[in-house]
């Protein structure tokens, strides 16, 4: 990669983030966009590529936002909705990155836009009549949710290392206490691990707080070349690594090692892509559609040593005092389930030095993280390209 074109993200923008909007997924990932571009200082006719991660129930595809936006058609050398087993958000990131690193565009808006499904109980849409695959053996027998699938790796997980329940409270209760100083976060009150407890359970040793936070919202980031950054209206936040693995729906099931994850892989690309190590970075943000995802990352991204996650979080390093802030908007858990993209833009903004009250002091250097599982994508920023 190091031949590569050297990229960074000029622009972010936002959505309003909430359990129940009356916007269209289209009409949030437009709001969002329109947003990114004017962070940047960009006009719509400056963008010559558009990707994002689409799914089942956010209705925002590209022929609305495209329009939406005001995007000359013509101009376009991508055009991007992706859709498979990969880590959201991060999905179209990665792809946004490689077409500027490669020189197939200049200029690449990239958003993620989700649309809660109300009214549809967790799992009903993995439970069709027919199913194929290793599903087949599985569903019939009602394990046809995410939090099933990943309960499996926890158990595992706190088998081998013993890790526990009140390591993934600690973390609950951190990124809500972050998520208290966060404007656009949609859960902000406090929490003490008694509540935790109460909580009901979803899937052991999974309870309802140990699961992201289902929303109405999108996010979008504009990703350039840094000699065009040099001329734009924000400070470049620099992509110094960026990776992600998408995976099969097998793997869920057949991973030959439940307390590593894919974060692992993608982890040790990024940090040789970057040229930095864990002990360098200010700020994590790194996925938590459950705590024990956040968990696992710390630990595979080598922020921590396999095992010592649990410990790691107990001990307050996860504070924005600690030795590694992290999830510092929140995370899913509280600022809502944005797949990704918040954690995204919460990396930037906190190394611009924008985040008020929550600000990590001195952040230079930001991991941003999004997946679970087999799947995984993560990104190493800068504010320094040096």
């Amino acid at each position: 990669m190091s031949s590569c074109q050297p990229v960074a993200i000029v622009g972010v923008g936002c959505s309003e983030f909430a359990r129940s909007l009356a916007a269209d997924g289209h009409e949030m990932a437009v709001a969002a966009c329109r947003e990114a571009l004017d962070d940047a200082g960009l006009t719509p006719g400056d963008v010559d590529g558009i990707a994002t991660y689409l799914g089942a129930y956010e209705h925002a595809e590209l022929s609305q936002v495209i329009p939406g936006v005001g995007l000359i058609e013509d101009r376009l050398k991508l055009r991007e909705d992706l859709m498979a087993l990969a880590p959201a958000a991060m999905t179209s990131i990665h792809t946004a990155v490689e077409a500027v690193r490669n020189g197939q565009c200049h200029t690449v808006l990239t958003y993620k836009a989700n649309k809660w499904k109300r009214g549809v109980p967790p799992g009903a849409g993995n439970a069709a009549p027919l199913v194929g695959g290793i599903q087949q053996f599985t569903v019939p027998y009602g394990h046809a949710m995410t939090a099933q699938w990943l309960a499996l790796w926890a158990q595992r997980h706190f088998y081998e290392y013993g890790t526990t329940c009140e390591h993934l409270g600690k973390l609950v209760v951190t990124t809500r206490k972050h998520a208290g100083l966060n404007p656009r976060a949609t859960m902000r009150a406090p929490l003490t691990l008694d509540d935790y407890y109460r909580s009901p359970w979803i899937s052991e040793p999974f309870r309802k707080l140990d699961c992201d936070f289902p929303i109405d919202g999108a996010g979008a980031l504009v990703i350039t070349t840094v000699e065009r950054a040099r001329d734009l209206r924000q400070q470049p936040i620099y992509v110094l690594g960026c990776a992600r693995r998408d995976g099969m729906m097998e793997e869920w099931e057949m991973w030959p090692d439940l307390t590593t994850m894919a974060s692992k892989e993608v982890s040790d690309h990024v940090w040789r892509e970057s040229g930095v190590s864990p002990r360098d970075v200010d700020v994590a943000e790194v996925y938590d559609g459950f705590s024990f995802l956040a968990l696992c990352w710390l630990e595979d991204a080598g922020f921590c040593k396999k095992g010592e996650g649990g410990p790691f979080i107990a001990s307050g390093a996860l504070e924005l005092d600690g030795v590694l802030p992290t999830n510092t908007h929140g995370g899913n858990l509280s600022e809502g389930r944005s797949h990704g993209v918040g954690a995204a833009i919460e990396a930037v903004q906190q190394l611009r030095g924008r985040c008020g009250e929550r600000q990590v002091p001195n952040a230079q250097v930001a991991f941003a993280a999004n997946g679970g599982g087999p799947i995984a994508g993560a990104m190493v920023l800068s504010g320094d390209r040096t």
